[in-house]
């Protein structure tokens, strides 16, 4: 709730708030419409890109309810001369 309170904030700053959970898009969707979420909510079912990154938590075994939980982590992503063009323009480089 707090990434939403200080949503504006983050805006002015130039910051993009994307969040990354393991719940179905069905149960975020619960929760953006009960708590007017108004950032990107990524669904990781599968754990790939927890595995990927290196961050899932070792103390769940699989087939645990919560097996696909991450290590609590932020990651910033920057882009050369801006974001990428939403009309199919040229894509920036990531830096």
């Amino acid at each position: 709730m707090q990434l939403q309170k200080n949503l504006a904030a983050f805006h002015e700053a130039g910051i993009e708030v994307v969040v990354l959970t393991y719940d179905h898009p069905s149960l975020q969707q619960l929760f953006i419409d009960k708590n007017v979420i108004e950032y990107a909510l990524l669904s990781d079912v599968d754990a790939y890109p927890v595995k990927v990154l290196a961050i899932l938590d070792e103390g769940y075994e699989p087939g645990d309810g919560t097996y696909y939980i991450s290590h609590p982590f932020i990651c910033f992503a920057s882009y050369i001369n801006g974001p990428p063009k939403a009309d199919g323009g040229k894509q920036n480089t990531p830096s």
